[in-house]
């Protein structure tokens, strides 16, 4: 798309242009670059950039960051990758950078998927019991974002219970859990980091199955308990 504007002009470029999806990635307008002046005042080209969406892969699979996957990037303003359960269920989405993108290495695989308990360091494991603890590995891109961070979104579905009293993320850091800032969007706990581990997501109440409900229960109890002596001395 070329468009020309005389000197002095003011320039409008198009709100969202779109890019047709292909056989590997969906594409998502994220921005012209550079920032268009509002007025035209010297030859300039602007180029549309895109997020590239990348087909959602299984845990098992993983997504190959192959030189193939590298050259298909080049010009990739950001990728975004959906991994998904072996049975088709959300998972986690990643999103990296155009930075993170240039400076990964190649054959390294991008997994995600849910651990146990008895995956972690011994002396947390008691505090993870009621947890849902994701995994996520890359390689030696585990480390190496190049300065940058991921974005990473992991799927936690709030119970009632988390609705009234929230949850936690931690980052599983050995033998210690660090608190993270978080996010809840659409059902994902979202947040950005320098590296990629192990995180925890756990309700504030550590309390699962039926367990979640006698909170409730006894607010109900107390709430009745309330309005009946209200409505006897009252």
């Amino acid at each position: 798309m070329q468009s020309t504007y005389p000197y002095n002009d003011k320039v409008t470029l198009p709100a969202n242009p779109t890019r047709a999806a292909d056989a590997t990635f969906s594409y998502k307008f994220s921005g012209w670059a550079p920032a268009a002046p509002e007025y035209v005042t010297a030859d300039a080209e602007f180029t549309a950039q895109y997020e590239y969406v990348r087909a959602p892969v299984t845990e098992t699979d993983g997504l190959l960051f192959d030189d193939a996957l590298k050259t298909a990037l080049a010009n990739a303003h950001k990728l975004t990758v959906t991994i998904n359960t072996d049975s088709g269920s959300l998972l986690a989405a990643i999103t990296f950078d155009k930075t993170a993108i240039d400076g990964f290495n190649t054959n390294q695989t991008l997994r995600v998927s849910v651990i146990t308990p008895a995956d972690v360091s011994e002396s947390v494991r008691s505090d993870l019991e009621k947890a849902k603890i994701f995994r996520i590995d890359f390689g030696t891109n585990n480390t190496n974002f190049s300065g940058t961070t991921a974005k990473v979104a992991l799927y936690y579905e709030k119970s009632a219970i988390d609705k009234i009293a929230g949850i936690t993320l931690y980052y599983v850091n050995g033998d210690t859990l660090e608190q993270l800032g978080y996010n809840y969007v659409d059902n994902y706990v979202v947040f950005e980091t320098t590296h990629f581990s192990d995180y925890a997501i756990k309700s504030v109440l550590g309390l699962s199955g039926i367990y979640w409900y006698i909170p409730i229960i006894a607010i109900l109890i107390f709430a009745i308990i309330g309005f009946a002596l209200a409505y006897r001395y009252g």
